[in-house]
C-alpha cells in the first residue's frame, strides 16, 4: 500500500504490522490503525475538522427541534 495525504493528515502504512499510521501537520492528532478504508474515513473527518467541514446536520450534542 502507499502513502497518502489527505488535506494536514499523512497517512503513512507500515508493511510489517499492515496498520496505517495517521498524523496532523497542524495540531499534535496521531493514530494508528487498520484497515485502509477505516483510516482513510478517520483521516477525511479530521481535516474536515480543521478546515471547517462540509456543511452537514449538526452533532447529535446539539439542540434539536421539531
Amino acid at each position: 500500500m502507499e502513502n497518502l495525504r489527505i488535506g494536514v493528515v499523512d497517512i503513512v502504512h507500515d508493511d510489517q504490522t499492515t496498520n496505517d499510521h495517521l498524523s496532523c501537520a497542524v495540531c499534535t492528532w496521531r493514530l494508528g490503525v487498520s484497515p485502509r478504508e477505516y483510516a482513510l474515513r478517520l483521516a477525511r473527518r479530521h481535516d474536515e475538522s480543521h478546515q471547517g467541514g462540509p456543511r452537514r446536520a449538526r452533532p447529535s450534542g446539539a439542540a434539536r427541534t421539531g
